[in-house]
């Protein structure tokens, strides 16, 4: 629905002369962040009555008068269905219920308080809530007639308490939500006894305030209280995108800690054990693609917000398919065993599992994987195994991981749950702008590496996680340059020999490109190909080393050619708004720390946003700078947007933090195109 603008609202209505909104529009542009109506109250040409009115006429509702708010009846059938807290801190009064339609009317002095409206909505269990408009004051005096004076009722925990780390102990932040009193009591009572560091929060609006902590990772919500959340957890996750949101059926110590237990631990230290020594094959190929699976769907699986421990069984379960490729493994997974399964597609992978004695839902998500791949249904059954079945398929068909999956699937994206083909599709893209998978405080790019040898493979892979970078992998020429295109690494360790395109058609084959033209090549030769290795150096490789490779010099050139090669991300990052949505990427990039430009196209409108090390600096669309030209930006729905990094050309224009401005942008958005 469409509404007029304010300031012609009120002239039509004689409540103000058009100088009068001249004079307010001025005040807003000299830097006012307030509306429109609050701005006209503080210079006094609207008195809380006429803010009312208009506000009514705006978005078609009645308004209630003051006196009309003194002889009114509430109906505690209403009032008692939403927390004193929620009332007190957005002024809303339910008055009434409709039990046939299931729809409670409400008194308010602000309809574009869409936050609060929804918490009254959850909380009472309405399928719609009908608002009257009053003035704020107005409003404030039903509450204090009906609660008596807010210092007589008690804050509450309005934000929760978040109890700091003890030194040295590094663990992730969990938020309970729970909003029974006496089983929140209970918790918190547990919490201490275990000398836990949960935080708790008695209603979804508290949560989204603690979210403004960074250290909360979790919130834990109970089964029936997920059911009544409604839309909370989308207004969580526009503040957190990265949170996890795990539905428990019960609270119980180690959900609330977030702690793994012995029989977990246990599996996990044998199992590493043994993929150790199976690190040292030579094929490359299939490791390669086993890393890849395993890391989009972890990816995929945190995307969906499924509980940590499912994405660890996920994890598992993709990797120990994987691991089914792995000939060697054959015969050393029938001598742990010492049975086979005929008929089943991973007998290996449960040869594997057997052994080790997973807990959890590992065996399970390889039963129903099974079942999947032979054509059963009903697709989506199992959530871990839908992630699996559609992570292998894409992995296989792409060859680099890279690409969308819709694509990949074809005629196939029928066969497969909808919901996992969109988070597999939001990764990709993600990793495309180098933030998903990349290490904490990652901050040297990405490195595409592609060796035969296994034991210099795997000591430079950790020397590279630890010097920051994250690292790719590939197993053949071909895959290096389709690798290289889609994620632009800013270096490249390949061998001289490798297959299907050597060394030196590698380089010349990645300088035809404009993507990958400028990415330092690092080559790995042996002794006897010396000649072919000066003739690289002079076909563009950044330099050859001959085995045996000395590792820290390696890191050194490495570390010295990825400064240079951060070069070819000026290029520019494309993409569509319909795709990814414009405050998710801005998230992306100031949650990854990055500097950039972000250009955006709307039919005729072209615009700008500046980021600098994390942080929104510059907004511009059209005529318009700052904060309007934000709020414009993120209502855009249709277009396309280039990611420039390391590159801001706007001059600064924005103040405060990144995800006030966002939530503001949105905000007025969401008032400006009628969403109440």
């Amino acid at each position: 629905m469409d509404y007029d603008p304010i300031g012609a609202l009120c002239t039509s209505l004689g409540l103000l002369t058009p100088d009068d909104v001249v004079r307010v529009l001025e005040r807003q542009a000299a830097g006012e962040r307030r509306r429109f109506g609050d701005v006209a109250l503080e210079m006094g040409l609207l008195d809380e009555g006429s803010l009312a009115r208009v506000l009514a006429t705006q978005h078609r509702l009645n308004c209630l008068s003051d006196a009309a708010l003194d002889g009114l009846t509430v109906s505690d059938a209403a009032f008692d269905r939403v927390p004193v807290p929620i009332l007190r801190r957005h002024g809303l009064v339910p008055i009434g219920w409709n039990e046939d339609q299931d729809v409670i009317s409400v008194v308010g002095p602000d309809p574009t308080d869409t936050i609060g409206l929804e918490a009254v909505r959850s909380y009472a269990g309405a399928r719609a809530v009908r608002l009257f408009v009053a003035t704020r004051s107005g409003v404030a005096a039903l509450l204090d007639r009906l609660l008596g004076p807010p210092e007589d009722l008690g804050s509450g925990d309005l934000v929760p308490e978040i109890r700091p780390l003890p030194e040295g102990l590094r663990q992730e932040r969990v938020l309970v939500l729970e909003m029974d009193e006496r089983r929140s009591r209970l918790l918190r009572r547990l919490d201490g006894v275990e000398e836990g560091t949960a935080a708790f929060a008695s209603d979804p609006a508290q949560v989204a305030r603690a979210l403004e902590n960074r250290q909360i990772g979790r919130v834990l919500v109970r089964d029936e209280v997920a059911e009544a959340l409604g839309d909370w957890e989308e207004v969580w996750r526009r503040t957190r995108p990265d949170l996890v949101v795990q539905r428990v059926s019960a609270f119980g110590p180690s959900q609330a800690t977030g702690a793994a237990g012995r029989a977990v631990s246990a599996f996990h230290i044998g199992f590493l054990r043994f993929l150790l020594a199976a690190a040292e094959t030579r094929d490359l190929e299939v490791r390669t693609r086993a890393w890849r699976a395993v890391s989009l769907a972890q990816a995929a699986a945190r995307a969906l917000g499924i509980a940590p421990d499912q994405v660890e069984a996920v994890v598992l379960a993709t990797l120990v398919c994987e691991l089914e490729d792995f000939t060697f493994l054959k015969p050393l997974a029938r001598f742990l065993t010492r049975e086979e399964d005929p008929g089943s597609r991973f007998p290996v992978a449960r040869s594997l599992l057997a052994a080790f004695s997973p807990p959890g839902e590992t065996g399970r998500i390889l039963d129903a994987l099974e079942h999947r791949l032979a054509g059963g249904g009903p697709i989506g059954a199992h959530l871990g195994a839908e992630i699996a079945y559609t992570v292998r398929t894409v992995v296989r068909r792409s060859g680099t991981g890279q690409a969308d999956p819709v694509s990949l699937l074809g005629d196939a994206v029928a066969h497969h749950a909808p919901r996992v083909v969109a988070a597999v599709a939001s990764v990709l893209q993600w990793d495309a702008l180098g933030t998903e998978g990349a290490p904490a405080g990652a901050t040297g790019g990405s490195v595409l590496v592609a060796l035969a040898d296994p034991e210099l493979l795997s000591c430079l892979e950790v020397a590279l996680a630890q010097a920051g970078f994250r690292v790719l992998f590939a197993a053949s020429g071909p895959e290096v340059v389709r690798t290289a295109a889609a994620s632009r690494p800013a270096c490249i360790v390949a061998d001289l020999g490798l297959p299907r395109i050597g060394g030196r058609l590698l380089v010349a084959t990645l300088r035809e490109s404009e993507t990958t033209r400028r990415i330092p090549v690092l080559l790995v030769a042996d002794p006897s190909a010396r000649a072919s290795a000066a003739q690289a150096i002079e076909d563009g490789a950044e330099d050859v080393l001959v085995r045996p490779v000395d590792l820290d010099l390696l890191l050194g050139k490495v570390k010295r050619a990825a400064a240079r090669g951060r070069v070819p991300e000026e290029a520019g990052i494309r993409g569509r708004l319909g795709d990814l949505p414009l405050p998710d990427l801005v998230q992306t990039l100031t949650l990854g720390g990055r500097t950039a430009s972000v250009q955006v196209r709307s039919g005729a409108l072209e615009g700008e946003i500046g980021i600098v090390k994390g942080s929104l600096v510059a907004a511009r669309l059209g005529e318009d700078r700052g904060e309007r030209a934000l709020e414009r930006i993120v209502a855009l729905r249709e277009g396309t947007f280039v990611v420039t990094i390391g590159e801001v050309g706007l001059e600064r224009n924005l103040a405060g933090s990144t995800e006030w401005l966002l939530l503001e942008a949105l905000r007025l958005s969401d008032e400006a195109q009628g969403h109440p």
